[in-house]
């Protein structure tokens, strides 16, 4: 299995005005993970695509949330609709890491 722009799609929620954005996180979630996984055989195709997917999210993130900081809509118990803030890490690639660390080792031999 690999990750399309219709899974980024879904779980950013989205719509297809934002495709060309979509194509462009999964081409670059996917480059990225190339670069940090030099044996994806070593990870089990469930893990690394989660993390491809997790990545994609992060990058897409980025694009909303200046100076690091994303506005999400919320909705109270009562309905009332309120705006939390969430952090954006500068590094795409943070949510990748715990995913694919028990199956890339720590790099020290």
């Amino acid at each position: 299995m690999a990750i399309d722009v219709n899974d980024l799609r879904t779980e950013v929620n989205a719509t297809t005005n934002d495709d060309v954005a979509l194509t462009n996180c999964v081409a670059v979630a996917a480059a990225l993970l190339a670069e940090y996984v030099s044996d994806p055989t070593l990870v089990p195709e469930v893990i690394y695509d989660k993390a491809w997917l997790a990545v994609g999210v992060e990058l897409f993130n980025q694009r909303q949330a200046p100076n690091g900081i994303l506005m999400v809509q919320d909705y109270g118990p009562d309905g009332s609709p309120s705006s939390l803030p969430v952090r954006v890490s500068a590094d795409p690639m943070r949510p990748a890491y715990p995913l694919l660390k028990m199956f890339l080792g720590t790099g020290i031999a």
